[in-house]
């Protein structure tokens, strides 16, 4: 049986810090100091529990639609929705979607629009003031998604928050077999 005595070693203190107020995202490494003024202490043990949060987008869906009617025909206007929605266990920030269509079809000038979500509305194809552009040279359907977006960099999308990018291409006349796009 121990006496309780100044220098004894018969204490075992469990304690629960939360240091989220000392650290930053990207933080790879942190210090740890314990002091006391009255007791004598060996620190044999320390634990963490970190919790990873990241954004998941694994569940947004890309449809297209012809515009005029089924089946697919070179000439006709599909229509492409992407509905990108963040799952996951932390908001994103700087998102952006990029879509580089296939050959096969020719993008269909000034049809570029967020139907829903921030930011919705009517968007220009060039590289200027809003969201969103269309690059011909890389075939590149650029929207910045999100809260705060600048002219070049994405904004923070919360989570479940849903945003739908649409806009529309028309099937080239040498088309022959399919036409894949994945954005």
């Amino acid at each position: 049986q121990m006496s309780g005595l100044p220098n004894t070693m018969n204490g075992i203190d469990l304690d629960v810090v939360d240091v989220k107020p000392q650290l930053r995202q990207g933080d790879t490494s942190a210090s740890i100091d314990a002091t006391s003024t009255l007791d004598i202490f060996y620190l044999g043990a320390f634990i963490t529990s970190i919790s990873t949060l990241v954004p998941d987008f694994t569940t947004s869906v890309k449809t297209a639609r012809d515009v005029n009617g089924a089946p697919f025909l070179a000439g006709d206007v599909l229509e492409y929705s992407i509905a990108v929605r963040n799952t996951g266990s932390d908001p994103s920030i700087l998102t952006t979607l990029r879509d580089v269509l296939p050959v096969g079809v020719t993008y269909v000038p000034n049809s570029l629009s967020i139907v829903d979500g921030p930011g919705a509305g009517t968007l220009t194809d060039g590289a200027d003031s809003d969201r969103g552009e269309y690059v011909a040279a890389t075939r590149t359907v650029t929207v910045r998604l999100g809260e705060n977006p600048t002219t070049t960099a994405g904004g923070r999308l919360n989570l479940n928050v849903l945003t739908t990018v649409r806009f529309r291409v028309t099937i080239n006349a040498n088309v022959v077999g399919n036409v894949s796009n994945q954005a």
